[in-house]
């Protein structure tokens, strides 16, 4: 029987109005999550005679909303939704082979929004659907370590909670592989650069509380209300100070980061995810000595628009006929 984690799922499918419940297409492997519900509660202050404690009928439900982080292992297959349009704001696909290259780059986010739903099992043997309507990607954060997979964790707003619609049957695709951090190649300035760590995060600067005097108390839909903040870190062993002198001498690079598996989907096509920041301004990062070991630098970075390019490009190489 399902009475641990063992037999959680995680399932989302696009909305085409945003906040109403639509049924999960897609399900896909994850980590962790942290979704939850959050009532805000009204308490009236009248006073009255006598009365030392807030009165229970002096209560009532205020600001519904829900949110959490949820993070996945970037596989081969199925991620193409969340890694473009979802993310992003805007996707192009193109035929590459048998396959498909999904592109993800900055767009409007406006309408970009899923159903998530995750199937939380109790030690009865239950799986307990909790719907989470309305979810926008309010920030994001792509990140690989030494002997670890790709990670993707998003940051999710959501307008609603439901847990009155039944469970969804999960139905994953086949023979899903993660990519891992023997796959991953960098360039910056079109030089391959050896990495002890990787790092990029988008925050789409959202406004999420868009409530308004209506008659209920559930949100509008997040719209951008500032320019995105796209940053990120490279941590490498110090050989020379060519990275160091970017940042000295205020000099853009180019960053690509591309991870590429063995598996193909056509001959000669193997599977692929290529993340490209066209234009990277490299911060502080001064290598101290600290010990008798070798020396570290880390890049910390901020993505630019160069007035030609997407500040950010994902390029999702997979089967999948649609992201």
């Amino acid at each position: 029987m399902s009475r641990s984690n063992l037999f959680t799922q995680l399932g989302v499918a696009s909305e085409a109005t945003y906040g109403t419940l639509v049924a999960p297409t897609r399900f896909l492997e994850f980590c962790s999550e942290s979704l939850s519900l959050d009532i805000a509660r009204i308490e009236a202050k009248g006073l009255r005679t006598g009365v030392r404690v807030l009165r229970q009928d002096h209560v009532a439900a205020g600001k519904r909303q829900a949110a959490g982080d949820v993070e996945f292992e970037v596989g081969n297959k199925g991620f193409g939704l969340l890694l473009s349009s979802w993310a992003l704001g805007t996707v192009a696909t193109t035929a590459s082979g048998t396959g498909k290259k999904h592109s993800g780059t900055v767009g409007d986010l406006f309408g970009d929004m899923l159903t998530m739903q995750v199937g939380r099992p109790d030690l009865a043997g239950t799986v307990h659907p909790f719907s989470y309507l309305g979810c926008k990607c309010a920030e994001f954060t792509l990140s690989q370590q030494i002997d670890d997979t790709l990670r993707f964790k998003a940051s999710v707003d959501a307008r609603d909670e439901d847990t009155a619609t039944a469970l969804t049957t999960a139905t994953a695709p086949g023979l899903t592989e993660a990519f891992h951090w023997g796959e991953l190649a960098v360039t910056v300035g079109g030089s391959a650069l050896e990495l002890d760590s990787f790092e990029v995060t988008c925050n789409n600067s959202l406004k999420v509380d868009r409530f308004k005097l209506r008659g209920d108390t559930l949100k509008d839909q997040p719209v951008e209300a500032g320019k995105r903040e796209i940053t990120g870190k490279l941590a490498v062993e110090l050989s020379t100070l060519t990275d160091y002198n970017r940042f000295k001498s205020l000099t853009f690079a180019a960053i690509v980061a591309t991870w590429t598996k063995v598996t193909t989907y056509d001959v000669g096509l193997p599977y692929k995810m290529v993340v490209t920041i066209p234009a990277a301004r490299f911060d502080g990062a001064t290598p101290n000595v600290g010990d008798d070991g070798i020396n570290m630098i880390e890049l910390p970075f901020k993505a630019h628009d160069d007035g030609t390019n997407s500040p950010i490009t994902i390029d999702y190489y997979t089967a999948d006929a649609s992201p």
